[in-house]
């Protein structure tokens, strides 16, 4: 009654203390993933990495959320110009996301926030004790702990 947790791996994940990864996640790895200690990915969530993607200490994220660090293709200007390279996503210590959210490349989120169900985060949270929530995300709650 379980779907398979996926793993592919053609670049370089590093493991800095203990990780739980739920039932049916995906992880495509070909840049590197760095994931903190106190990591925990529950079910249907993936991780779509092809530049960097790194997660710090005690993040918990809720299922069906999902990461990607990449558009998975290119698209080009009439001078063959690249238009949409592949940026990274940087999640601080003590970030909690909750179910069914989209992280999207170029995403920074700072340390000690909680991401509301169903966002979409694509850009720069820096301040830190916060809420983030809505598509697209933006703060709703600042002095949380």
């Amino acid at each position: 009654s379980k779907r398979r947790t996926t793993i592919q791996i053609s670049g370089k994940v590093k493991f800095y203390g203990n990780a739980s990864i739920g039932h049916g996640c995906g992880l495509s790895i070909r840049g590197n993933l760095e994931i903190g200690n106190n990591f925990i990915m529950t079910a249907e969530s993936k991780i779509i990495c092809h530049d960097n993607i790194s997660f710090g200490e005690n993040c918990l994220i809720s299922w069906d959320c999902l990461f990607m660090d990449t558009d998975s293709h290119y698209i080009y200007d009439y001078n063959n110009k690249c238009i949409n390279k592949n940026k990274p996503i940087i999640v601080g210590d003590n970030v909690w996301i909750g179910c069914r959210n989209l992280i999207l490349k170029g995403t920074y989120i700072g340390d000690n926030i909680v991401i509301g169900a169903q966002s979409k985060l694509s850009g720069e949270f820096r301040e830190e004790n916060t809420i983030i929530s809505g598509n697209p995300a933006k703060v709703v709650k600042k002095d949380i702990v």
